[in-house]
């Protein structure tokens, strides 16, 4: 069984629709809520998404037990204007606001309840403006949310991102769709499926989503194996300060810099050189002033 929801938004011109399926006959088991394109510019998961749609709606897909809530495009606006966001970023403001000041806060206070309600488990899909390999971010290392990285495929297992944000010297702060989860007991995990433009990446995301569904017994498929991702220690992040700030190269994600390199210079001149052996962390080439511009991390 299905059923397409809306999403009330008033302050957004774009609905904000989810999608529900459970088994036939109604067998109980464990609900998965899937977000895609919390980031406008990310359209690999609402193409993932609705390919899994459309399997479930023709019965290619069955759902064996439980339920599977789907939100293609969790920031509708932002997607339309093919834009990262419209006034903040929705995965830095991802809770409930008593007054939300702007249009991802509205966002944000009515996808939560979906969480609360709609979810024993967690999964947010994103791309990144950086190539590179795909990667798992487990902000919190409980066994459940370790255990569903373990099922996705991807190469490597980002940590400590709410320690980057806790320790910066920027101000910035990250209430997060996994944070969120956390809070209110949920596991989940964020995955980064690829770069934005790469025809590859939605077939990753469509990937991620069917290994997800199948940890969760949701559906029947072949047990696939895999090696246990490469962990990565996230460290510190930067802040793109001007507009003449720029990469000393076109940086890939989870690329190695090594001790001494030269990574971006600043409008002032001043060179961002990593003091020791490192890994770039999603670099954003199109990051304006003001936005977080990379992370360094450290192998395990």
């Amino acid at each position: 069984m299905s059923d397409c929801g809306i999403v009330a938004n008033c302050a957004s011109t774009m609905p904000t629709e989810s999608f529900l399926f459970e088994n036939k006959e109604r067998q109980p088991g464990p609900r998965l809520l899937v977000f895609g394109a919390v980031h406008g510019n990310e359209p690999c998961g609402p193409v993932a998404i609705r390919r899994v749609i459309a399997n479930i709606e023709n019965g290619t897909l069955s759902l064996k037990r439980g339920s599977v809530r789907f939100v293609p495009i969790a920031n509708p606006d932002a997607y339309r204007e093919k834009k990262r966001l419209m006034e903040k970023n929705l995965n830095r403001v991802f809770r409930k606001t008593v007054q939300p000041s702007c249009y991802e806060e509205r966002v944000a206070n009515e996808l939560a309840p979906l969480v609360d309600r709609d979810a024993d488990m967690l999964l947010d899909v994103h791309s990144s403006s950086a190539s590179g390999p795909v990667s798992v971010f487990i902000d919190y290392p409980t066994p459940e949310n370790e255990a569903l990285a373990a099922t996705l495929g991807a190469e490597y297992a980002l940590l400590d991102w709410p320690k980057v944000y806790e320790n910066n010297p920027y101000g910035f702060e990250s209430y997060d769709t996994t944070r969120y989860a956390n809070d209110v007991g949920i596991p989940s995990v964020l995955v980064e499926c690829g770069q934005h433009d790469d025809p590859k990446t939605v077939d990753v995301a469509e990937a991620v989503i069917l290994r997800a569904m199948a940890h969760t017994s949701l559906i029947d498929s072949p047990a696939e194996q895999f090696a246990p991702p490469r962990a990565i220690r996230m460290q510190t992040l930067e802040k793109k300060l001007g507009a003449g700030d720029r990469f000393e190269r076109e940086w890939r994600h989870l690329e190695s810099v090594p001790a001494g390199t030269r990574i971006a210079t600043r409008e002032s001149g001043e060179a961002l050189v990593a003091k020791r052996d490192s890994i770039i962390i999603l670099p954003k080439h199109g990051a304006k002033p003001g936005e977080e511009w990379f992370y360094l991390g450290r192998a395990e």
